[in-house]
């Protein structure tokens, strides 16, 4: 699986909150139930830090992950 995070919107506190491993370990594995747990990992990460988060599914295995902080929107 492969996670596209939207750089537009993105801030470096964004990509520190998310641990790198989690990502890995989570799609070693590619199936259906790996998928949603990974966005699910990621998804909380950043709730846990006051933000928005939007993720749009474009194509098998790829997901873009946009997140904001919660007051901008």
């Amino acid at each position: 699986m492969k996670i596209v995070f939207s750089k537009h919107c993105m801030q470096e506190m964004i990509i520190r909150s998310i641990k790198k491993e989690d990502i890995i370990n989570s799609i070693k594995n590619p199936d259906e139930i790996k998928q949603k747990e990974t966005i699910r990992i990621v998804w909380k990460r950043f709730e846990n830090d006051g933000l928005k988060v939007i993720c749009r599914e474009y194509a098998d295995y790829v997901f873009v992950i946009t997140a904001y902080p919660k007051h901008s929107i």
